[in-house]
């Protein structure tokens, strides 16, 4: 599947989620990491928030390696590339 489109539809089912669910879902596993979107505050005021924050997290250290904030869905869909090389 096309990065680009895996990060649009994780990104539509993230806003989409009822009222109280997590605001985090996982995309991809690679060996003991795992790439995670996270859903970014609803904005309230004029500063500019990222869509969503993608996280590169090490099940064994049991820590976040890595993080990028997205404000569109092409950085998000470049940030997972990076991640996935990573």
């Amino acid at each position: 599947m096309d990065n680009t489109l895996r990060i649009a539809r994780a990104y539509g089912r993230l806003v989409s989620r009822a009222e109280g669910d997590p605001g985090t879902m996982s995309l991809a596993w690679i060996g003991d990491h795992e790439i995670r979107m996270h859903a970014s505050s609803r904005p309230c005021s004029i500063v500019r928030e990222p869509l969503f924050i993608l996280y590169l997290f090490d099940h064994g250290a049991e820590k976040i390696i890595d993080a990028c904030a997205c404000y569109n869905i092409a950085e998000g869909a470049a940030a997972f590339d990076a991640m996935v090389s990573r």
